[in-house]
């Protein structure tokens, strides 16, 4: 059957953003999800969008959900970030942002050689997904650090 996609967005630079974050979660507690497919677009408080995986109170700082691939290309996708780390002789901390094209290849976006360390930036969140602790990389940033 097909379904109707639908952009739910919220939030945004005004004084009703917590209500249009709890209107969101309505919608998606109540919305038929067997006639409709839905998409949520959160617009934070300072005006960044953000595709999320749900509305939810603390979407700002969610992490999401890492890509549904198959374990080959996430595996390819780790592989070619490792290779322009190497290449371009990153040390310590890096972020290395690749697109995957509808034709599956890989291509390079840019890389962030010093990201964002905030609870709203980027890095964190994904280490966190990624399911390591942000006590666990700092160890391991500062050990690397003194070896050299």
């Amino acid at each position: 059957m097909y379904k109707l996609k639908i952009a739910v967005l919220f939030g945004g630079c005004s004084e009703e953003h917590d209500v249009s974050v709890k209107s969101a979660m309505e919608v998606a507690a109540n919305i038929n999800k067997e006639k409709y497919q839905l998409f949520y677009i959160g617009i934070t408080k300072s005006g960044a969008w953000k595709l999320c995986d749900k509305p939810c109170r603390d979407w700002e700082n969610y992490a999401g959900s890492p890509a549904a691939l198959p374990d080959e290309v996430r595996e390819q996708i780790q592989e070619t970030a490792k290779k322009i780390y190497r290449v371009l002789g990153c040390r310590g901390l890096a972020r290395i942002d690749l697109f995957l094209r509808e034709d599956g290849s890989i291509v390079l976006n840019e890389v962030n050689t010093m990201p964002g360390f905030t609870s709203y930036s980027r890095y964190p969140r994904m280490i966190t997904a990624a399911g390591f602790t942000l006590s666990e990389i700092l160890d391991r940033l500062i050990g690397l650090s003194l070896r050299r």
